[in-house]
């Protein structure tokens, strides 16, 4: 998606952008575009890592839940297959 200013975002592109990464990381990311969070050039701080690691963890967590309740139904497998 492009980094357009958010008075040029519906509601739903918004929640699509949300969807992609995790709220922290959204907000973290408009922190950064207007200036309310240093963009430093060296290390990021231990509160960014934590923002970043925790969005990546959500996301494979869902996946695994997705994939979860797509083998729950042992019945329904078989009948795929």
């Amino acid at each position: 998606m492009t980094d357009s200013a958010p008075g040029k975002l519906t509601r739903q592109e918004l929640y699509d952008r949300i969807r992609e990464t995790s709220k922290d990381e959204y907000v973290l990311s408009e922190m950064k575009r207007l200036g309310f969070w240093p963009d430093d050039q060296g290390q990021p701080h231990v509160t960014e890592q934590v923002i970043t690691k925790i969005g990546e963890l959500e996301r494979e967590l869902s996946a695994l839940v997705s994939k979860h309740a797509r083998f729950s139904d042992p019945e329904k497998v078989l009948k795929d297959m």
